[in-house]
């Protein structure tokens, strides 16, 4: 989901209009793998570090949208 988000800003870091509602569907892609990965370490069959790798990856997607909503985004 790394390189989606990559192509995303790279593709519409300047016009806000197609970008935001990009970013707000792989924050929902996000939470929806966070809860996926949770119910497997719960479950047993993914480490921990797994869970601790979705929050992170929430996280920063969620920053990428503040800064995007915000005007402070820069391309990478």
């Amino acid at each position: 989901m790394d390189d989606m988000q990559a192509t995303v800003i790279e593709l519409w870091a300047n016009d806000p209009k197609n970008l935001i509602p990009r970013l707000e569907e792989l924050v929902i892609l996000a939470k929806e793998w966070e809860r996926f990965t949770d119910a497997r370490t719960v479950a047993g069959t993914d480490p921990p570090q797994q869970l601790h790798s979705a929050h992170r990856y929430r996280l920063a997607t969620e920053a990428t949208l503040w800064k995007a909503k915000s005007g402070k985004l820069s391309g990478r």
